[in-house]
């Protein structure tokens, strides 16, 4: 059967948002050997990614328009990145899968993008093996730490600021990429901190000290778990006291969090950010999940970890 790769469309986000998780409950029922269910995709998440980027959403049809595989591209500033990217299990090792990958590459290329990524699970060896033989390579682990956090030892800090609506998260817009370009020359999250707000997906939070935004994190909130999920944080503190303000900007945001009735916490971390690791783990953090962060072509990301806080998860 004919498949064709196309720009996905609004009158496709149904689609999408059903196959996304049946693909993935396909793959971790092979892994644990017990069925899975997922919840469908939220409408306003694929919404956001195909409002923030509406040449890099691809789909693969059949000539009947069913919807088969899609992958999605993200531009945040200079960088990148591909996720979600599935491919329904009947139509798996048919070279769809590359074909999404190569679509949505060269639209992250042709979009001026100096650094081009993806993450993915390192036991899933056939995605693995897909990326490789599309010239991404594995960089980074990355881990997923998250914490249970107490509503009674809430305290209050005045250094942190959570803007509640767009009209008031706006006058931040410079402060977000000023920070982002310190941790990262090739990173904007401007984007990325827009589009929360604008599509409901969740918020930020920022640490002012003194006149100066010196820290900010931008996060999508899952309300039927009561877990929020940190999307992006940056800080660029001076090196003397990097593990006391991170810490610090930690606490703050749990108590602000835990106020507004969430019950955990989720953060990606690099695995060489030893400064980050060690940290979370001493203030309750857990391990929940690893992935492996891969290059297109080696990238450009050797940002030095050790003189700037960046967490940032490149998975959708």
């Amino acid at each position: 059967m004919e498949i064709t790769i196309r720009t996905m469309e609004k009158k496709d986000v149904e689609a999408v948002r059903q196959l996304i998780p049946a693909v993935f409950a396909h793959l971790f029922a092979q892994e644990t050997g017990r069925p899975q269910h997922l919840p469908l995709r939220l409408e306003k998440e694929i919404l956001f990614y195909l409002g923030n980027n509406p040449e890099g959403c691809f789909l693969a049809a059949t000539a009947k328009g069913k919807v088969m595989g899609c992958c999605f591209g993200h531009i945040w500033g200079e960088t990148g990145w591909l996720g979600p990217m599935v491919v329904a299990p009947s139509y798996q090792g048919r070279g769809i899968g590359s074909r999404l990958l190569e679509r949505g590459t060269y639209y992250l290329e042709n979009s001026g993008c100096k650094v081009i990524g993806l993450e993915t699970m390192p036991q899933t060896t056939a995605n693995v093996g897909l990326y490789l033989r599309n010239n991404y390579y594995p960089k980074n682990l990355r881990i997923r730490f998250y914490k249970n956090m107490d509503s009674h030892q809430i305290k209050t800090d005045g250094r942190f600021m959570l803007p509640s609506t767009w009209s008031q998260a706006s006058a931040f817009l410079e402060d977000v990429k000023r920070i982002s370009r310190e941790v990262d020359p090739f990173i904007d999250y401007q984007k990325e901190f827009a589009g929360v707000y604008q599509h409901d997906l969740g918020k930020a939070i920022f640490m002012k000290e003194g006149h100066t935004v010196r820290g900010f994190a931008i996060y999508h909130e899952i309300p039927a778990t009561g877990r929020i999920m940190i999307k992006a944080l940056a800080a660029a503190p001076k090196e003397i006291e990097e593990e006391e303000f991170f810490l610090g900007m930690m606490a703050g945001m749990e108590s602000m969090l835990s106020s507004k009735s969430f019950r955990q916490i989720v953060a990606p971390v690099y695995g060489e950010h030893e400064l980050v690791c060690k940290v979370l783990l001493e203030n309750g953090y857990q391990v929940q999940h690893a992935g492996v962060r891969m290059f297109y072509k080696k990238g450009k990301n050797k940002k030095d970890l050790s003189r700037v806080i960046h967490l940032a998860q490149w998975s959708g």
